[in-house]
């Protein structure tokens, strides 16, 4: 088996697919949790609490479809929490317009000191 199709089944088995999906305006904002995202990205640029535009850069995606980030800044989301809602703030987010769901890189998250565990069809996330 090549490397990218073990990276593709290991992604595949550790990913929430659909956490949260928010009512905004003309259009429902999923959110997906997986484990073998690099980084943050999302289309919405309204929930960029920062931002800077930057030059257009290629997102291969595991389907390898190709999206461009341009831009990038700190992004607002809302995670479920049993029955609430807590907000938190992604550093570093990437903006690609495209990309039709916010992805939040469960890597990124751990390697802000964050304990990621997943349990079934739930996943834990503590400081």
């Amino acid at each position: 088996m090549s490397e990218d199709a073990e990276s593709w089944v290991a992604i595949e088995s550790t990913q929430i697919k659909v956490m949260n999906a928010l009512q905004a305006k003309d259009c429902i904002k999923t959110e997906l949790y997986d484990s073998g995202a690099s980084r943050h990205m999302s289309p919405f640029r309204d929930q960029f609490a920062t931002y800077r535009q930057t030059s257009p850069r290629p997102i291969l995606a595991a389907n390898k479809q190709v999206f461009y980030s341009v831009g990038m800044g700190d992004f607002k989301i809302q995670v479920p929490n049993g029955m609430n809602l807590t907000p938190i703030v992604l550093q570093d987010a990437l903006h690609a317009p495209k990309i039709g769901l916010m992805v939040v890189s469960m890597g990124c998250i751990a390697n802000t000191g964050y304990r990621i565990t997943f349990n079934g069809k739930t996943c834990q996330i503590k400081n």
